[in-house]
């Protein structure tokens, strides 16, 4: 029956399996049958009687620089289920043990404060630089030049000298016209966009 592996080291070969088995001393060579590898994961054909005994001694020990997890599936099929839930079980084990050491690394990264209202924070922050935004922008030129472009307020001119018309025959929109020669391009550009936007 097999003795399977997991999280065997990149480019393992099948002699460097074989040899790794053989010097736990707990079969010959002749005892182990048919090895294949498939990926990080593989599989040897032991006797039944070597089978337990061999992943226990192999379970959790390096190949190459690298903890292998071993595991014995006997012959009869309620071991075989039991097997099953065993490698469920150790794979939520190394889920549980990568998970603390992650914690762990999160913590002293943090300089061991409490990062559990870390997204709160963080959104909270988010919220108060936008209101900083808005209080920014609220009195300033870009500020005014938005209302202007969205048609919220027309466009004004503080530091414009004033006009003298010199062609008395210019009626008021003519003169309006002169004094803020962009409201026209002004009111254009507020079409189309807002023509874009809308369709």
């Amino acid at each position: 029956m097999p003795l399977q592996f997991d999280s065997l080291p990149a480019r393992v070969t099948k002699s460097t399996l074989l040899r790794w088995i053989l010097d736990s001393e707990e079969v010959k060579k002749q005892q182990v049958g048919r090895i294949e590898i498939f990926g990080r994961q593989g599989s040897v054909e032991v006797p039944d009687s070597a089978g337990p005994r061999l992943a226990k001694r192999l379970d959790g020990r390096k190949l190459n620089g690298r903890v292998t997890q071993v595991w014995y599936e006997g012959g009869d099929e309620e071991r075989n289920r039991s097997g099953h839930f065993k490698k469920l079980s150790r794979w939520l084990e190394m889920e549980r043990s990568a998970e603390e050491e992650q914690a762990a690394e999160l913590r002293e990264a943090s300089g061991g404060s409490d990062s559990s209202s870390s997204l709160a924070n963080l959104v909270m922050r988010r919220s108060q630089a936008v209101l900083a935004q808005a209080r920014h922008a609220l009195g300033n030129r870009l500020s005014e030049l938005r209302d202007v472009v969205l048609g919220l307020k027309d466009p004004t001119c503080e530091d414009c000298p004033s006009l003298t018309f010199e062609d008395a025959n210019l009626n008021e929109s003519q003169q309006e016209a002169i004094a803020c020669p962009f409201r026209p391009v002004i009111q254009e550009l507020f079409v189309n966009v807002s023509g874009l936007i809308l369709y």
